[in-house]
């Protein structure tokens, strides 16, 4: 009997527990993880406007691209979701064997194909001859740097 008596003392403690840690529960979709200290959450916040800003060719868009901001491949639910529109966001990948070992080809602008380029928004756009920078996409921990855009 006092095994008994000990358990059903104890459950409602560890119910009572549980309950509180559940209570933070995960972020709402595209919201900052629960606890995260005033400097984090102002990194995040900074992430998150960069990741909902649209780009410009003055700004770094191009000169090939899938999105004009990131959240317009990775909107669905919430900004960093999935794709809202298929037909936007499939990527076709590449990489090549190079002396038996594998590359996502980062010298050449890497694996992603872009499915889009700057002829869309500036007429009789001509594609600059080599590239100031090997990488055609801009993550949002690095500040793009501009292409020079000549008509």
């Amino acid at each position: 009997m006092k095994r008994s008596v000990k358990f059903a003392t104890a459950l409602p403690i560890v119910v009572f527990a549980a309950a509180i840690v559940n209570a933070q529960g995960p972020p709402p979709p595209g919201g900052p993880l629960v606890g995260l200290t005033t400097a984090e959450l102002q990194l995040f916040n900074a992430g998150r406007d960069e990741f909902l800003q649209n780009e410009t060719p003055q700004s770094g868009l191009g000169p090939v691209f899938n999105g004009v901001s990131c959240v317009q491949c990775h909107g669905a639910g919430a900004p960093g979701g999935a794709s809202p529109d298929l037909g936007v966001s499939v990527v076709t990948r590449i990489g090549a064997v190079v002396n038996n070992n594998y590359t996502d080809l980062d010298n050449l602008g890497g694996a992603l194909i872009q499915a889009r380029s700057l002829r869309e928004i500036i007429q009789n756009y001509r594609f600059p001859v080599k590239s100031s920078r090997p990488r055609l996409r801009s993550s949002v921990v690095e500040s793009p740097r501009p292409y020079s855009v000549s008509g």
